[in-house]
């Protein structure tokens, strides 16, 4: 077995000091005139209830197992991940496009049924929660473009 770092379920008290302390600190940006921009990552290979291994998608010269490079999306996606999205998505709404912006990685990984370890036939992922220097260019650039947007926007 492996641990359950994330056993917790967001419980409602807890929705609700996230959203105070969210709404605090955007409020203090946005007063000293800077945008804000929040990055929702890309999807754990491990949860409370699955754990998939990053390097079952890697090329292997003899393999025993069959090459695995994705993954059914509500599998991954809990039901603690999908609240802390949800709150986060929320909180992001009570404000303008102008002022606070998402860059959600996921949709980067997954479609409306599976996510991918792999883009254009290179593993994305260093270990189970940390993608690895393929992983980072990919979001990288897909960064830039919404930052480059949001100042156009200006």
């Amino acid at each position: 077995g492996f641990s359950k770092p994330y056993s917790k379920k967001i419980d409602q008290l807890s929705k609700i000091r996230l959203s105070s302390e969210l709404s605090r600190k955007i409020d203090y940006f946005l007063s000293n005139g800077i945008k804000v921009l929040f990055i929702l990552k890309h999807p754990y290979l491990r949860n409370d209830y699955i754990q998939y291994s990053a390097s079952s998608c890697s090329y292997r010269p003899f393999r025993l197992s069959e090459k695995k490079c994705s993954f059914r999306k509500k599998e991954l996606i809990d039901k603690r991940l999908f609240e802390y999205r949800n709150t986060i998505k929320k909180i992001c709404l009570q404000y303008s496009p102008q002022q606070v912006d998402i860059f959600d990685e996921m949709p980067l990984f997954c479609d409306n049924l599976n996510c991918n370890i792999e883009f254009n036939e290179h593993n994305l992922y260093y270990d189970e929660f940390h993608v690895n220097i393929f992983g980072s260019l990919y979001i990288g650039k897909k960064l830039l473009n919404k930052i480059e947007e949001m100042l156009k926007n200006k």
